[in-house]
């Protein structure tokens, strides 16, 4: 008996030091790295390497692609370490970081075989008016200094030029437009698309008839209301050439905005958010100008053929829903498993309704 009331302490002591609470890892996101550790994170061996993405069990990079990590919840900050077995040519690529400060920074080392390791610096980006410049979320701004001179940059984190007011002498009439850097309102063609003014009839004129730009081929984006609540989705699908592996591709669909809003409009985390099923290990990057989106999907291996990703849209007031002929869909831009461009001609691109 005495035995035994001496060894029960024992036991509840040992059992109370077995339990420790668990720290519950950061969330994950995209961390951009600081300047001066953004661009060739290996110098000259490797591409552009801009910001690192960490899931709960992934990390990926726009050089390197997805890779399997370990991601743990420590007092100190969640660790995640992952290796990559080759990138851009190099091989043997490990990183290891700790996410801190409320999971808004990231601080590690990557290296590479017969590579040195070279610290990084990396910040949470949470999307438009975080005060992070995050162009792999189609941002072009996030104040004024990040735009051309004259430029400001407006909600959602997109450069506007400066207004420009054109008053003519012969017929009393003034028209304001905003124009791009450069465009120069023409004094010859008038009441043209691509002639930088804004005619009746038009909503922009931003100097030419290309569409992938923030002014439609027509020089005219429909007016919509969205009904909030309201949900309609559409899949965007490739096909990719006989015997040819895609692992990057760039989409334009051109959607018609008089019917349909992407939830959100314009480049922020919500357009983000309205953007599902893309293949898993990918990074997505997509670009509302408000009557067509610019997707791209990148990684470091090849994308299966068929849906590519799929986009919900709220629809506008007083309009009928539209169908998938109401879309059009172009490649802008493909290469393979390898780095090397394909030629976007040669990718097939379809909308259909899942």
């Amino acid at each position: 008996m005495i035995r035994l009331l001496v060894l029960v302490p024992t036991l509840l002591a040992v059992s109370a030091i077995s339990v420790v609470a668990k720290v519950t890892p950061c969330p994950g996101g995209r961390y951009l790295l600081d300047v001066g550790d953004a661009g060739l994170i290996f110098g000259d061996q490797t591409p552009t390497t801009d910001a690192l993405t960490v899931g709960t069990t992934t990390l990926s990079t726009p050089t390197c692609g997805s890779t399997h990590a370990k991601v743990k919840g420590t007092k100190k900050g969640t660790i995640v370490h992952a290796k990559w077995k080759t990138c851009s040519g190099l091989k043997k690529v490990a990183a290891v970081a700790t996410i801190a400060d409320s999971c808004a920074t990231m601080r590690g080392t990557i290296k590479a075989k017969k590579v040195a390791a070279r610290a990084f610096t990396a910040r949470l980006s949470t999307g438009c008016g975080d005060g992070l410049l995050d162009k792999g979320l189609g941002e072009q701004c996030e104040s004024d200094a990040d735009c051309d001179p004259g430029a400001t940059c407006d909600a959602p984190c997109t450069c506007k030029a400066a207004t420009t007011t054109t008053t003519t002498t012969a017929v009393v009439s003034t028209t304001s437009t905003t124009l791009p850097s450069g465009c120069v309102p023409s004094t010859t063609a008038s009441g043209v698309c691509g002639n930088c003014t804004v005619d009746p009839g038009e909503t922009c004129d931003d100097g030419n008839t290309d569409d992938g730009d923030h002014c439609p081929h027509d020089c005219v984006i429909q007016s919509c209301t969205p009904v909030q609540g309201s949900s309609r989705t559409f899949s965007i699908n490739f096909t990719p050439p006989t015997g040819v592996q895609l692992a990057g591709i760039q989409v334009l669909v051109d959607y018609p905005e008089g019917q349909i809003s992407i939830s959100g409009s314009g480049n922020d985390s919500s357009v983000l958010a309205s953007i599902t099923h893309v293949p898993f290990g990918r990074i997505s990057s997509p670009n509302d100008l408000d009557y067509a989106l610019i997707e791209g999907i990148a990684g470091a291996s090849a994308i299966t053929p068929g849906r590519l990703f799929t986009i919900t849209f709220l629809d506008c007031e007083g309009a009928t829903g539209p169908v998938p002929a109401d879309f059009t869909c172009v490649v802008t831009d493909a290469s393979d498993a390898s780095a090397q461009s394909v030629d976007p001609a040669t990718v097939g691109c379809t909308v259909t309704a899942p």
